[in-house]
């Protein structure tokens, strides 16, 4: 992460947040987790594949709520 242009702290990426399905995820820190469908109308639940609904499923434990927006 980067302030004012300047390195000022590393982040390590999880796997749990890259995802097959295009999503965006948005912390509620201290309540949860948001999984936002910003791959359009044609991408339902249905779509997410084995490898992201395992993900999900170990964010639901970790995280103890997260909510999916925009699916069908």
């Amino acid at each position: 992460m980067y302030k004012h242009g300047r390195p000022y702290y590393f982040r390590t990426r999880s796997p749990l947040y890259q995802w097959e399905a295009k999503v965006d995820f948005e912390h509620l820190y201290g309540r949860g987790l948001v999984v936002h469908n910003i791959g359009g109308v044609y991408q339902t639940k249905g779509c997410l594949t084995d490898s992201d609904k395992e993900k999900l499923a170990t964010l639901a434990i970790l995280q103890e709520y997260v909510q999916l927006k925009g699916f069908q």
